[in-house]
């Protein structure tokens, strides 16, 4: 939440807010042109929120790896309308990270739209909320969004799960990393969401993990999926996708074992030795 009132002005200055150089970026569109959606190639197309936050492009690089997938990202200040259009020849719906407040009209855009309960229809994509989109669900649905106990950046968690299906084939207590300092406060959960997932706060009280609405396939986790050293991510998006009827019996599983998160070993004293004289030279 620290980088709020710079990705604001940012997007008043209409700066340009590129993805990381390794991956595929269009070319920039002058500020004055209006988003167009291209025509659907008969691929499984995921709409991809992108809530000015860099994790963005690394859930978009792993539903990338996935056979057959088209993943479309859109900034949360596009037209409605283009959203709206783009959705109709969507599979499924990810609603990404970010920094600010779901209440905040800059900061969660047009993930309230999405998640709107006036708008409920026949055959809807299955909508997945990471994080900001995770808390947006529950806010717009009459839920709070508070402080947590511990701000927990760049954390890893305990993961337990009731067994929903988007936890098919995963163990409980495996390990997500969380990027938050707000939570969804369990006592004003509105009666549409349930508690699929839960972890332990830094005090020791236990936080909201993962969310379902009970009518609509929605869901939304608060840790981050998409990251290193969170296990079972790409299973979890990989369940996911299902909602969505994507033909999980392809020969192009993602990795259904853990993830192995690099360890960072301890400078020695040698290390820091040869540092310091780098340093001086």
């Amino acid at each position: 939440q620290i980088h709020c009132a710079t990705l604001r002005c940012l997007r008043r200055e209409k700066l340009p807010l590129s993805p990381p150089c390794d991956l595929p970026n269009p070319d920039p569109m002058p500020p004055t042109a209006t988003p167009t959606v291209p025509e659907p190639p008969g691929s499984f197309r995921v709409v991809l929120i992108d809530n000015y936050d860099s994790f963005t492009y690394n859930l978009y690089q792993i539903l990338s790896e996935f056979r057959g997938v088209e993943v479309v990202v859109m900034t949360n200040d596009t037209p409605w309308g283009v959203v709206e259009k783009a959705m109709s020849t969507a599979a499924a719906v990810i609603i990404g990270p970010g920094p600010g407040h779901p209440k905040v009209g800059v900061d969660f855009g047009v993930g309230g739209r999405i998640l709107d309960e006036r708008r409920q229809s026949e055959g809807e994509p299955p909508v997945l909320g990471v994080c900001l989109g995770h808390q947006g669900m529950a806010s717009v649905l009459g839920g709070k969004v508070v402080q947590a106990a511990t701000p927990m950046h760049g954390r890893v968690c305990k993961i337990q799960h009731s067994r929903d299906y988007i936890f098919k084939g995963i163990p409980n207590g495996f390990s997500a990393v969380r990027y938050n300092s707000l939570v969804v406060e369990e006592a004003s959960l509105p009666s549409l969401l349930e508690v699929c997932a839960w972890g332990t706060s830094g005090t020791g009280g236990r936080e909201i993990m993962a969310l379902r609405h009970k009518k609509r396939p929605f869901y939304g986790v608060q840790f981050h999926p998409e990251s290193v050293c969170t296990e079972y991510g790409r299973r979890i998006l990989w369940n996911f996708l299902c909602l969505g009827n994507y033909n999980e019996n392809q020969p192009h599983s993602p990795l259904l074992s853990p993830r192995p998160c690099r360890k960072i070993t301890p400078p020695t004293a040698e290390n820091v030795a040869r540092k310091k004289i780098f340093n001086n030279s």
